[in-house]
């Protein structure tokens, strides 16, 4: 049996949108539209973290640019 390896995507920092990225980006590779990924991918984000936690870092995120 092959070992599941840990992701790389959990050594990037919480709030930057990378690891958002790196799933639909994901997603998309596995067929989805890039509409689909990203509503998929918030969802998920949702779920784990609380609409919440994820308004604040979009948030911060605007902030940024």
């Amino acid at each position: 049996m092959a070992k599941k390896t840990k992701s790389s995507t959990s050594n990037l920092p919480l709030g930057t949108g990378a690891r958002f990225a790196s799933l639909k980006n994901k997603l998309k590779r596995q067929g989805k539209s890039e509409e689909s990924a990203t509503k998929i991918a918030a969802w998920i984000g949702q779920k784990k973290y609380g609409k919440k936690q994820m308004a604040k870092w979009a948030a911060q995120n605007r902030k940024k640019k």
